[in-house]
């Protein structure tokens, strides 16, 4: 996963817990966001498991549940992982944050982000590329 979109992922959900209401239970909430983070970093230590020698070998998917619909941004895996359970994570990740989201009312931007048409290898690492 590119770490620009990991860092613009959790900026929007810093944002997003900003802009929830202080009568909230903060607490819950943070730990609540807590396993959400912990979800995605498992997920992204599983993706970047594999060195990127052949760009054949590697594909991308989704990830994560804007409050508004749609994902935060794609990341690319391995075909060498476990890629059943690599996608299981990721699914599992998208809906417990779908219903984070609905349970905290977040809002976010409802921009869609631009999907890759590709990944390419560069000094042994996945790149996503953009049409």
């Amino acid at each position: 996963m590119d770490r620009n979109m990991f860092v613009t992922f959790l900026l929007g959900l810093a944002i997003s817990l900003l802009s929830c209401s202080v009568s909230q239970d903060t607490n819950s909430q943070e730990e609540e966001n807590q396993e959400l983070i912990k979800m995605l970093s498992r997920i992204n230590e599983i993706a970047n498991s594999a060195k990127c020698v052949n760009a054949d070998e590697w594909r991308f998917t989704s990830y994560g549940s804007k409050p508004c619909g749609g994902p935060y941004g794609y990341i690319a895996y391995s075909t060498a992982i476990d890629t059943t359970h690599f996608l299981a994570l990721v699914t599992e990740h998208e809906s417990a944050e779908k219903v984070y989201n609905e349970k905290w009312g977040l809002q976010s931007d409802c921009s869609i982000p631009a999907e890759p048409s590709g990944v390419i290898c560069e000094n042994d690492r996945p790149v996503l590329v953009y049409p």
